[in-house]
């Protein structure tokens, strides 16, 4: 169960309008899962009653901490110009990545459903765009990136993973309900996540980067074999130092994966000095504002999916519908000889008809371009009937 039990610097926004005149830091706790739950929220000072703003999660490394985060990463700068509301959270002892290398994967921790539940609670309290939700982060944070990827990708449009791979260990775990849009972000020198992939803590396989690219050009799929290459200017910060990117891309439902490999780079943030201790630290790009850009050119097929009331029969409990850009996935239970869907207007105004014998237990195919509206989905087999009402933000 999930309770908000203490508010540092309360702002009240239930059912009330409200302006919040300056950027602020708000400071938060939250019960989940028994654990007390901290995390830093900043708000833009544009942010009104009426916006509707995109909400980016930033996780810190094993060891860090929410605080360190929003010093380190200049993340509270680029919302305050790109307007958008940054959440700092607060693992415990660590993130549950799946690698089980901390505290909090041995604790047995669900840090999926704590980041799904702080999504739910974030947009009780502020005017969230659901269908701009991302993800970046740090190490163990940046592990965890890619694990709601794969897990809670009906909530996360996109994540940007920076000095982290993949454990071998949870490529089997890894299933996305849709393509996702993906950013690496490693260094060639990185002496905790080697580059090449490899034991880490001695008994915990490693994909190496290539690799984490190809698993993700084979989860999204539709990807191209080639990628466009860039080079990034040197801006004699870090001499040491260079950045070259690779996008493969358009992948299927508009996804793409960015790999920014940092030639003589080591496990740092990109962007940021850490006091001259890390030579291998690359001043040529600021991976905030990298992962910003990218984040802005994607976001989730948003769609309400309501049964209309009294349409719907107990013995298609079973069938669900996945609706995204331009396709819609439907699961039946596998008992059908055949099944009509038909497309339709708020009007009744039929759009599109499809006739199948004998379904699979999932039928795809695809939709006419659809503008955002409301929608009527007439789904009718030799066993039952029901009609579902859609809510279709494009």
């Amino acid at each position: 169960m999930t309770k908000i039990i203490k508010f540092l610097l309360l702002v009240i926004i239930s059912g009330v309008s409200f302006t919040v005149r300056s950027q602020i830091n708000i400071f938060y706790h939250l019960t989940f899962q028994g654990y007390n739950r901290s995390f830093i929220v900043h708000v833009p000072a544009s942010i009104n009653s009426t916006s509707h703003l995109p909400l980016v999660f930033v996780l810190h490394r094993s060891g860090g901490n929410a605080n360190l985060m929003l010093t380190k990463t200049n993340y509270n700068n680029i919302a305050d110009t790109a307007n958008f509301i940054v959440c700092y959270p607060n693992g415990v002892d660590g993130w549950a990545d799946g690698l089980m290398a901390t505290g909090a994967d041995s604790a047995g921790v669900d840090d999926v459903g704590f980041i799904s539940a702080l999504i739910d609670t974030l947009k009780n309290h502020f005017n969230i765009d659901s269908s701009r939700v991302y993800a970046e982060g740090l190490s163990n944070g940046g592990f965890m990136c890619q694990r709601l990827a794969c897990q809670l990708s009906g909530k996360i449009a996109a994540i940007a993973a920076v000095a982290a791979t993949f454990a071998a260990s949870m490529v089997d775990q890894c299933n996305p309900v849709r393509p996702v849009p993906v950013m690496i972000v490693h260094g060639t020198a990185d002496p905790v996540i080697p580059e090449s992939g490899g034991y880490f803590d001695q008994s915990i396989l490693l994909l190496s980067t290539d690799s984490v690219v190809n698993l993700w050009k084979q989860l999204n799929g539709g990807c191209p074999q080639d990628s466009q290459i860039t080079f990034f200017p040197q801006l004699g910060l870090s001499p040491s130092t260079s950045v070259v990117r690779y996008i493969y891309g358009l992948c299927n439902d508009h996804s793409e994966i960015l790999w920014y490999s940092v030639i003589g780079g080591g496990h740092d943030w990109c962007g940021v000095q850490s006091n001259g201790s890390d030579p291998g630290v690359n001043l040529d790009i600021d991976v905030g504002v990298e992962g910003w850009k990218f984040f802005s050119h994607h976001q989730l097929a948003q769609n309400i999916i309501t049964t209309i009331p009294g349409s719907s029969a107990p013995d298609v409990m079973d069938v669900d519908l996945f609706l995204r850009h331009r396709e819609l996935d439907i699961f039946l239970n596998g008992t059908e000889k055949w099944v009509k869907v038909s497309l339709s207007d708020i009007s009744g105004k039929q759009i599109r008809c499809y006739i199948f014998e004998f379904p699979s237990e999932m039928e795809q195919f695809s939709l006419p371009d659809l503008n955002t509206g409301i929608y009527l989905i007439n789904i009718e087999t030799d066993k039952y009937s029901f009609v579902k009402k859609i809510s279709y933000i494009r």
